[in-house]
């Protein structure tokens, strides 16, 4: 929750601004869009998601990124989450 709430806010609200401005255009958005779904949530969002999961089922965070590796590779998921989001 706090990395969902504070940090996201954060990322979005004050760090997109000072990387891609504030223009609100067709190309300015879909680089915004772009930026979060390759590189932001493959690197960052998702990750995070999987150790706070390993945290809750008390599993290491190798184990974490185990799972996520697994999920990419042998279950869509970052298909799935595209498809969903983008």
């Amino acid at each position: 929750a706090i990395y969902q709430g504070i940090a996201q806010e954060y990322i979005y609200n004050h760090l997109y601004p000072v990387l891609f401005g504030t223009d609100i255009s067709i190309t300015s958005v879909l680089i915004k869009v772009s930026f979060d779904l390759l590189l932001q949530t493959t690197l960052l969002t998702l990750p995070i998601a999987y150790i706070s999961k390993a945290f809750i089922y008390k599993y290491g965070i190798q184990e974490a990124f185990r799972r996520y590796k697994d999920d990419i590779l042998n279950h869509g998921l970052l298909l799935k989450y595209y498809s969903l989001w983008g």
